[in-house]
């Protein structure tokens, strides 16, 4: 993977601290009335069914590089804001709805969300699919939020060729897989708004059975000996999500902005004013997306 692989506070420099907010954060670049930013809706082919996405396309000519976004469970929040940072940094923005969720026809299955990844991927690659929506295929970073963040290290543990993956508060659905059943069923029931063909139990089966093959193993995900830095995707991942304080105080801190903002550069902006490692979080991992599309 040759570029930027973002996970959580691994990757960037304390420098990054002091740097300015990028202008595509909250300013649009000029109109371009040739080749106007659109956005086009998406029908993907996976499993039988077409899953339900958007394409975010910049603004000017020619081919774009495209930045994919997996939501978290159940979806609730769709990040939808950095999709339009990211477009207006010149990138092609994608976002997808899993089988069984969000309108997507099927059934959901936590299985199933990196087979649609797959899907995703082949057919923003895919020659005709491509041309029609201006992506240079050759350049295709992913990113995900929670149960989006697992899918995206999963799928770039198989995808070397891929421009760069971040991941956002990611979760490893392996462990969960190792919750008792009741818990986990309790748990499931206030995150399955929105999903079709599942019960509560069903879900917390579904990881259980699974956990064997769901977990993100060590090391997965490694940036190639050209990028700026090696990172262990479960060692981030069970400090974010057990036990180091500091990594849950983050991802707390970026909730409370996220939910309280009216838009994208209100985001941003509280974000960056937050205190200690929820200011660093948000750095870290927005940063990554408004930086200019590469050459």
């Amino acid at each position: 993977m040759r570029a930027l692989i973002s996970v959580g506070a691994a990757v960037f420099a304390a420098s990054s601290v002091t740097a300015q907010v990028p202008r595509a954060i909250s300013v649009d670049p000029p109109r371009d009335s040739v080749h106007p930013a659109r956005m086009e809706v998406l029908h993907i082919p996976s499993g039988g069914v077409n899953i339900n996405g958007a394409a975010y396309i910049a603004s000017g000519p020619g081919a774009h590089p495209a930045f994919i976004f997996f939501h978290g469970l159940p979806g609730n929040e769709k990040n939808l804001d950095l999709a339009q940072a990211v477009r207006r940094a010149g990138w092609n923005a994608i976002t997808v709805n899993y089988r069984g969720s969000w309108g997507s026809p099927g059934e959901f299955r936590f299985g199933g969300t990196l087979q649609d990844a797959e899907a995703v991927l082949a057919f923003v690659r895919d020659t005709a699919n491509a041309r029609r929506l201006g992506i240079d295929a050759r350049r295709v970073v992913i990113a995900g939020h929670s149960m989006g963040g697992w899918v995206t290290a999963l799928t770039a543990a198989h995808h070397p060729e891929l421009l760069g993956a971040i991941l956002i508060s990611a979760a490893d659905l392996g462990l969960l897989g190792s919750i008792q059943r009741d818990t986990l069923a309790v748990f499931m029931a206030d995150n399955m708004e929105s999903l079709s063909g599942v019960t509560a139990q069903s879900m917390a089966d579904d990881l259980i059975d699974g956990a064997g093959t769901l977990a993100v193993r060590g090391g997965s995900l490694r940036a190639s000996p050209n990028a700026t830095a090696r990172v262990d995707v479960r060692r981030w991942i069970g400090r974010a999500h057990r036990s180091a304080r500091p990594a849950r105080a983050c991802a707390r801190e970026y909730s409370r902005h996220n939910s309280a903002s009216a838009d994208g550069s209100l985001l941003v902006r509280q974000a960056y004013r937050a205190p200690d490692c929820g200011a660093r979080l948000a750095r870290t991992t927005l940063a990554a997306y408004v930086r200019p599309a590469p050459n």
